[in-house]
């Protein structure tokens, strides 16, 4: 046989290869809720290097990722809340496999008097009703509220428990955000001015002894003791702890829930493992969520 067609039929037989391997690829498809965004693509990331796996992750929130999960469109749905009695109804094969929790604690200087707001309240201080601490308890001074950007998980959850609706305000170094609750005509004129992250709040507050913030109940934790001028206030009557979180107690805080159809299994399964084992806990703990597994919540908790 002449080299040319040896070397010809190599070719072939490589592209042939190469092309079934490509069409025996496992591919996982995920959507649902962009809070879980962050934990995938860092879970994705670490994963391949020992799963030759293909993922395609997009959004369309939580509603879709159950109900294409329920109707076998997509393989995993991404769910910040607990599922429904309907959704357990219409879909009774769903599983879910809580891999965090997200828990979010108001933050105020050390200063300041108020140890406790209620969910009405706080709503009133980001709608532009309450404007002064004397009105809460606290000492005659102005409230600053201090939120986060757009597209922040923090925000997403803070807005939907306080039932609030926001409207950007200004540009550059006066951005802000005025709110409403849901469903009133017109928003307040107290604007919350906007930080990029959990910590640039905590440090915001630091320096301003009138402001109220929100953030990660594991960054409020990992501060308390390091920052003098920082703590943390209670949310009708309950403190913002890993424990309270972890136990249900704590209101302002939601499950981490990735759904399947019916018991998963290849590289499915190992997926799903790997984000409930060590590794994958400490993925949810660096990214400011709270970790299932109580190994990992000691190790979190002490470093």
């Amino acid at each position: 046989m002449k080299p040319y067609v040896i070397l010809f039929s190599f070719i072939v037989i490589a592209l042939l290869g190469s092309a079934f391997h490509s069409m025996a690829r496992e591919k996982i498809s995920i959507v649902g809720s962009t809070t879980f965004h962050p934990i995938i693509e860092a879970a994705i990331k670490e994963f391949q290097k020992t799963h030759p796996v293909d993922f395609d992750v997009s959004g369309g929130g939580l509603g879709y990722g159950v109900k294409a999960v329920g109707t076998g469109e997509i393989q995993i749905g991404m769910v910040s809340r607990e599922l429904e009695d309907a959704e357990r109804v219409e879909w009774k094969d769903l599983i879910p496999e809580k891999i965090g929790l997200d828990g979010i604690a108001l933050v105020v200087h050390s200063t300041n008097p108020v140890t406790s707001l209620t969910k009405q309240q706080v709503q009133d201080i980001y709608t532009g009703k309450i404007t002064n601490w004397k009105e809460v308890g606290g000492t005659d001074s102005p409230i600053t509220p201090l939120s986060q950007i757009e597209g922040h998980v923090t925000l997403e959850a803070f807005m939907r428990y306080f039932e609030l609706e926001g409207q950007q305000t200004g540009g550059g170094a006066m951005k802000g955000r005025i709110h409403r609750k849901r469903g009133e005509p017109t928003y307040g004129q107290t604007a919350a001015r906007l930080f990029e992250t959990n910590r640039q709040i905590v440090k915001a507050i630091a320096e301003k002894p009138t402001a109220i913030g929100y953030v990660s109940v594991n960054t409020a934790q990992e501060v308390l003791g390091k920052r003098e001028k920082l703590k943390v206030i209670e949310l009708d009557g309950i403190s913002p702890t890993i424990e309270n979180v972890t136990s249900g107690k704590y209101p302002l805080s939601r499950p981490l829930l990735l759904l399947t159809k019916g018991e998963s299994t290849g590289d499915l399964k190992s997926f799903l493992s790997f984000l409930t084992v060590t590794n994958g806990q400490k993925i949810v703990a660096d990214l400011e969520f709270i970790p299932v597994k109580d190994v990992t919540h000691e190790m979190i908790t002490k470093r």
